[in-house]
Formats: C-alpha cells, structure tokens, sequence
C-alpha cells in the first residue's frame, strides 16, 4: 500500500498549513505584511523572502502534527511521507511536499471528475 494512502489528507493539509505559519514567511520588501500576497506566484525574486527553519529537522512539522493530536507512532509516518517527497526540513515541507500533495489532491480532483462523467454502465 502506498504511503499516500495511509496519511489522513486533511491531517496532513493542516500540519503544512501549521508548519507554514511557524516557518514565518516574510517578504523583506513588505515586512510589515503578515503573509505573501502572492509575490511568489508572480515570479517574486526569492531572495526578498525570509523564513525560520534549521534546515535540518522537521521540529515544527512534527509540533503541528503534536497539536493535531495525533500519536507518535503516526507522526512517523507522516515524517517519513514528508522524508520521500523532499521535505527534509521544515521550510522543505512547504517547498516540496505542499507543492507535491496539492498537485496529487488537483490530480484527485481531475479523476474524480473523469469518473463522475462516465456512464454507469461502462
């Protein structure tokens, strides 16, 4: 079984959104903004952007997943999924993994859609 699987989507969907807000994402040409208007999107030049992370561990990753409740056993797993998918840090996990889970719930979406579409007699 994949270890996509596995993972509660929602539990994972809000220890990113957790982690991201811990990280502190700030826009050093707006550092009075409380978050990114979109810049990044725009082609914003990365270098105008500073974050908490010490680019080692998965600390705030693993406290989301502690104020999510959710046991050690399973913050293992999700630690392991986040490993797999280039989040070896915190600022990964938004780098890498959000970008990988959301093109996985788009591409969920897209089949679902599909499926929805066919006659139920195929």
């Amino acid at each position: 079984m994949s270890k996509t699987l596995e993972l509660d989507r929602d539990i994972l969907r809000q220890a990113i959104a957790l982690t991201e807000k811990a990280c502190n994402f700030r826009c050093t040409k707006y550092p009075d903004r409380e978050e990114c208007e979109g810049c990044i999107e725009e082609g914003c030049n990365s270098k105008r952007i500073t974050w908490t992370c010490d680019g080692k561990t998965l600390t705030m990753f693993t406290a989301a997943l502690q104020e999510l409740g959710i046991v050690e056993a399973d913050i293992q797993k999700y630690c392991d999924y986040s490993i797999d998918h280039g989040g070896y840090c915190d600022c990964e996990v938004i780098f890498n993994v959000k970008e990988h889970f959301e093109r996985g719930e788009k591409k969920e979406q897209k089949r679902k859609a599909r499926d929805e579409q066919r006659p139920d007699n195929v």
